[in-house]
């Protein structure tokens, strides 16, 4: 994140092959790589990250269900729509998420103990 001449192809080339994939996995790493607010952004390009974010974003959105796990990705894709000025789509993506926990699926207490306060902060964060 901090050689932008070595970073930035690498993170293009790694955001193509996710996609290309089709890997729910390899493209939500993609999404926590650019969107984690446990990184230091300040030295890259807003004008790539945010490019990047959206493809991520609209394909894992896009991806079939698969295992019922798909919600666990969607607290980075609220994060790149909130930093990208569309709260109502992270606030929507969020209690979706949120949703997720208590539906028919069957969630293990722990993985419901591990999500529920980053999805409740979000959220409380989103509404303002």
């Amino acid at each position: 994140m901090r050689d932008m001449q070595a970073g930035l192809p690498v993170m293009r080339q790694f955001v193509c092959d996710a996609i290309d994939r089709e890997s729910e996995h390899w493209i939500y790493y993609g999404l926590f790589l650019l969107f984690a607010p446990c990184f230091d952004y300040s030295g890259f390009p807003s004008a790539e990250r945010f490019a990047m974010g959206e493809e991520l974003s609209k394909h894992i959105v896009a991806l079939p269900q698969g295992d019922g796990s798909k919600f666990m990705s969607y607290p980075r894709v609220a994060q790149y729509y909130h930093e990208s000025g569309n709260k109502d789509r992270a606030i929507e993506l969020v209690e979706q998420a949120l949703k997720a926990l208590e539906g028919p699926e069957p969630i293990s207490n722990d993985l419901k103990q591990h999500l529920l306060p980053e999805l409740l902060q979000a959220l409380a964060n989103y509404k303002g």
